[in-house]
């Protein structure tokens, strides 16, 4: 999947904050998406899912709301990364 410049520095935007909850987070870009988003980014991490969701949806809301962009983070445990 090719992001647009604009794209890149919201999904950067959305990786720092993910960053800011958990430094050893390991962050990727799916090549798919699931049903309507426009970017989804699998997330691994060993903080718990409800937790990392709550940290996370505010920024993305505020993404989807003035940028119109939807990315949707999916929460995984980091022992299933392929690192």
């Amino acid at each position: 999947m090719e992001l647009s410049h604009k794209e890149k520095v919201l999904v950067d935007r959305v990786i720092q904050h993910i960053k800011a909850f958990d430094p050893q987070a390991v962050v990727k870009i799916a090549n798919d998406t699931l049903e309507h988003e426009d970017i989804l980014l699998l997330v691994y991490t060993d903080k718990p899912t409800l937790e990392t969701i709550q940290y996370i949806t505010p920024c993305t809301l505020d993404i989807l709301r003035n940028e119109g962009l939807h990315i949707v983070v999916l929460p995984e445990d980091k022992d299933r990364a392929e690192v």
